[in-house]
């Protein structure tokens, strides 16, 4: 064997010794499940791994846990292909939407919050007329104090709006607050997007992250998405994006970071 050569060898034959003990890989596949067509009829529930007061609200309006049987359906109906342009997973088909909230929902380090607009009558109570959207946390991670941003997905009719700003800003403070402000004290929350999605970029400058780099052929998209880029042949069928990184830090929001959040939604007020 040359070297540099990493072609799996014997070993014997690179001059380690034989095993002594046997061993046998026993991962299976996860077969894949049917497609749910209605949300599920379970008590709702979700565990994500931080506390979490049951509703976040500014002025303009509130996120609180995106509940299936309330939300789902909603929230689907409202859902355009424009919407879905740069989401690397598939949310058009109303029951792969409802197995990725399934899947989302498994894990306690994803958090997902509807986002209601409280500038409609009775505080936003009807859904039908005040759900803008959502927003949540993905890889939450107390061991290292961080989380992503994601997804955040606004409702056509409410983009442009003061509903970006307020749920962003609102969920910023809930991440990087210290407890005693009512937040969790992350150390840092970052965005990840497609470098084509200009108006993802635009948000997340505007509210305080800054660009860290790209993250060549970060994952895969379906086949069938307008983003992406195809990937050699032999890797998958599903096209690739790359990941632009941003993030905002503990010491970033503590030099300026929330007031420029505070000024960004008072101006939307």
């Amino acid at each position: 064997m040359e070297i540099g050569d990493w072609r799996l060898q014997k070993p014997e034959s690179i001059g380690l010794p034989t095993p002594t003990m046997s061993f046998v890989n026993h991962h299976k596949p996860t077969p894949p499940k049917p497609k749910p067509t209605a949300p599920s009829t379970e008590p709702y529930r979700f565990s994500f791994n931080q506390p979490f007061p049951g509703v976040l609200a500014s002025p303009k309006v509130k996120l609180v846990p995106f509940e299936p049987t309330l939300h789902a359906k909603i929230f689907h109906s409202q859902y355009t292909p424009q919407t879905d342009k740069y989401i690397p997973v598939d949310y058009t088909d109303y029951g792969l939407f409802l197995q990725h909230l399934e899947d989302f929902y498994s894990l306690d380090e994803h958090l997902l919050l509807a986002v209601i607009d409280r500038t409609k009558p009775n505080d936003g109570a009807d859904l039908e007329e005040s759900l803008a959207g959502v927003v949540g946390l993905l890889r939450s991670a107390p061991s290292a104090l961080s989380a992503e941003m994601g997804p955040v997905i606004i409702l056509p009719k409410f983009q442009r709006t003061h509903i970006s700003t307020h749920a962003i800003g609102t969920l910023l403070k809930y991440v990087l607050d210290m407890p005693e402000e009512g937040g969790i004290g992350y150390r840092r929350v970052y965005w990840i997007c497609d470098p084509a999605n200009a108006a993802s970029k635009g948000a997340a400058l505007r509210m305080g992250f800054k660009e860290e780099g790209v993250m060549r052929w970060y994952r895969q998209v379906p086949a069938a998405k307008e983003c992406g880029i195809e990937a050699g042949k032999g890797r998958g069928d599903g096209k690739g994006i790359h990941g632009l990184l941003l993030a905002q830090c503990w010491d970033d929001w503590e030099d300026g970071g929330r007031e420029l959040v505070e000024r960004q939604m008072s101006r939307e007020l």
